[in-house]
């Protein structure tokens, strides 16, 4: 058994983030709204302020019915993520330098499960990246909502873990670099698990409202990394993942 989940992106203007139409699994839902914004202490996040947004952002999709599979879901451990890019049109150095680093530090993050980034060319790919006008996204990833410069899909099991995922970006001339940077950044990372937006934070690359920031938030940092703990199961729902993250954090 496979279900496909598809999950729209940051948004083009902030009028459009604020009220999005998708279609998941056969539901479709109309979204509205954001909640409060949250700053950190200098001294960084609490461990309450790690598990807040941990639930907030790692369990279940933005499109899925409220109070419906709000559970953890990742890719195996152990597991060789094979990553593939696709290029229609232009690609530039700099997109290039972004995915190299990003899969870099998504590596370091998840490293305590065993689950590893790797570009290839060929194989049995897990991940396909796309580089095309915005256009043909329709074409290329299932559920795509118009009006996105960056869209990902995912397929999973009855176990919950990822079995393939899709990624595209707006390689459009209107796309700067630094958006574009900030959607490979964003995608590829929310293609571990992590699908859900937030207003919580504004240097979140989680950030639901219209952002370009390129670099992770040390909160972010946090909860890919909790996320890829082996202790952290996939379908694991709230009650069940809050003890656990809390005797990571403070045991």
């Amino acid at each position: 058994m496979v279900t496909p989940v598809s999950r729209s992106a940051r948004k083009t203007s902030k009028a459009a983030m604020m009220s999005t139409l998708a279609s998941v699994v056969g539901i479709t839902v109309l979204l509205t709204g954001c909640g409060a914004t949250t700053s950190m202490t200098d001294m960084g996040p609490t461990s309450d302020e790690i598990i807040e947004y941990f639930v907030e952002v790692a369990l279940g999709f933005e499109f899925a019915a409220p109070g419906v599979d709000d559970v953890v879901r990742k890719w195996p451990a152990d597991k060789k993520v094979l990553v593939n890019v696709q290029v229609d049109g232009a690609i530039t150095s700099q997109d290039r330098e972004t995915l190299d680093d990003v899969i870099e530090e998504l590596n370091e993050l998840m490293a305590e499960s065993g689950t590893h980034l790797e570009l290839t060319d060929s194989g049995d790919i897990d991940i396909r990246i796309h580089f095309a006008p915005q256009s043909t996204f329709p074409q290329l990833v299932s559920g795509y909502v118009p009006g996105n410069t960056g869209y990902f899909s995912l397929s999973y099991g009855i176990n919950n873990e990822f079995t393939m995922g899709t990624v595209v970006i707006a390689n459009d001339s209107d796309v700067d670099q630094t958006l574009r940077s900030h959607l490979i950044r964003e995608e590829l990372t929310q293609a571990m698990g992590l699908a859900k937006d937030s207003s919580r934070y504004p240097n979140s690359i989680f950030r639901m409202e219209f952002s370009t920031t390129t670099e992770y938030a040390p909160i972010d940092r946090e909860i890919i990394h909790l996320l890829y703990h082996r202790e952290v199961r996939p379908g694991m729902d709230e009650d069940a993942v809050v003890p656990v993250l809390r005797s990571l954090l403070d045991g």
